[in-house]
């Protein structure tokens, strides 16, 4: 869960799990709509919205945005 924003009642179920680093330690940059956003940041977890869930096992990529 490291470096990532959670909103109110978001829920991770077991075993879920948010990456905040890329392999190459570029910086990272965030897709919105047909807009990229850069970051300036290396490291960087999951935006997750206010009563977002996210699955069992899940592995989400630095930057990802999830809403509900």
């Amino acid at each position: 869960m490291g470096d990532s924003i959670l909103g109110t009642k978001a829920h991770l179920a077991a075993g879920a799990i948010t990456s905040n680093l890329k392999l190459d330690s570029s910086l990272i940059s965030i897709k919105i709509g047909d807009r990229v956003l850069n970051t300036n940041m290396t490291k960087l977890g999951a935006i997750i919205g206010s009563r977002a869930q996210i699955g069992c096992n899940a592995v989400l990529n630095p930057g990802s945005i999830v809403c509900s």
